[in-house]
């Protein structure tokens, strides 16, 4: 008999096609990663045990980002998001990367200001800012603008702040448009 090769069979499949014995899996790389609201990142798949390696790609969550062919644009938004790819032979068999959304530090200018009482009945009004920082460096943030105290002043969606006619000390909030957790805040004192 040697020199005969008999083709193994395996659950009715030739063995030479369903590689029998081995397990079909799924691995990404990278298994988890953080990023900033926006980002861009590769993730890729490798499957082992089938012939083909192809795998579909998901987002586990509903509005968490962008995905084709293992290139995630993240949201705008913090959060904890995960991927999935899954293999074609065999769908059952997949595996998920956990993708980390910081949220972008918001900063304010100034962070704090100091008014005699008489300059806040006269002056005008005063221009706060706010700039978020990421890797690419500083830009203007799209924020919306309130004052925490009932009667601390009133302000524009500008960042033009008018102080109230009494001595005190207020507070200024800028809250993230993309990220409404995300807040950043600027005092103010009004001395007599």
């Amino acid at each position: 008999m040697r020199g005969i090769i008999l083709p193994l069979v395996c659950g009715g499949i030739l063995a030479v096609l369903a590689g029998c014995g081995k397990p079909v899996t799924v691995a990404i790389d990278p298994p988890a990663a953080t990023l900033q609201p926006g980002d861009s990142m590769r993730f890729t798949a490798t499957v082992t045990g089938a012939r083909n390696t192809d795998v579909n790609w998901t987002i586990t969550e509903q509005g968490s980002g962008e995905l084709h062919q293992g290139l995630y644009n993240a949201p705008k938004r913090a959060g904890i998001f995960h991927i999935s790819a899954a293999s074609v032979a065999q769908p059952n068999r997949n595996a998920v990367a956990t993708v980390t959304i910081m949220p972008m530090p918001v900063v304010l200018d100034p962070i704090m200001v100091m008014l005699p009482l008489s300059k806040a009945k006269s002056s005008s009004p005063v221009v706060f800012t706010a700039v978020a920082i990421d890797e690419s460096g500083e830009h203007p943030a799209a924020v919306t603008w309130s004052v925490r105290e009932k009667d601390g002043g009133t302000i524009t969606h500008a960042g033009e702040y008018t102080p109230p006619l009494k001595a005190g000390e207020y507070h200024v909030v800028a809250t993230s448009k993309d990220d409404p957790e995300v807040t950043a805040i600027a005092g103010i004192n009004i001395l007599k």
